[in-house]
């Protein structure tokens, strides 16, 4: 991409591997990938679609931990009024999600949001999937 520099590369993610043997000779096997940061730069366009100032990209806090997409909303004047834990056990539940934010929120649509996170059952963390006007998030706060 344009905005990386050629000699850090371009970090994509952290693998495991699994050493195992197969007819005599030693195969890795991916086991797991961990593509967050820091193991990763952000993805994102060279210019981003919303580059005004007191807002953020949502694909910036996408898939983050809570405390890490918190720091990035509160960088921008946006205040996380809670931290909601994600449970779809309907399609109602998933329904809810598509009251949050698509694409990015700014300071002067709200000063505070719901932060949506489920645990990926892969790495056992805390992942951010929505960000929601306040209230509109469902499941309990954490």
């Amino acid at each position: 991409c344009g905005s990386c520099e050629a000699e850090a590369g371009v970090p994509l993610g952290r693998v495991w591997l699994r050493s195992v043997e197969v007819e005599r000779r030693r195969e890795c096997h991916v086991v797991a990938i961990s593509a967050v940061a820091p193991y990763r730069r952000a993805l994102q366009r060279d210019c981003a679609p919303t580059n005004r100032p007191g807002c953020v990209e949502l694909r910036d806090v996408i898939w983050q931990t809570p405390d890490a997409a918190e720091a990035r909303l509160a960088a921008q004047g946006i205040t996380v009024a809670n931290r909601v834990q994600f449970t779809a056990n309907t399609l109602d539940d998933l329904r809810t999600l598509a009251g949050c934010y698509s694409s990015s929120v700014c300071r002067s649509d709200t000063e505070e949001v719901d932060l949506v996170w489920f645990t990926d059952p892969l790495t056992d963390s805390h992942r951010v999937i929505a960000v929601c006007p306040r209230g509109a998030g469902q499941g309990e706060s954490a």
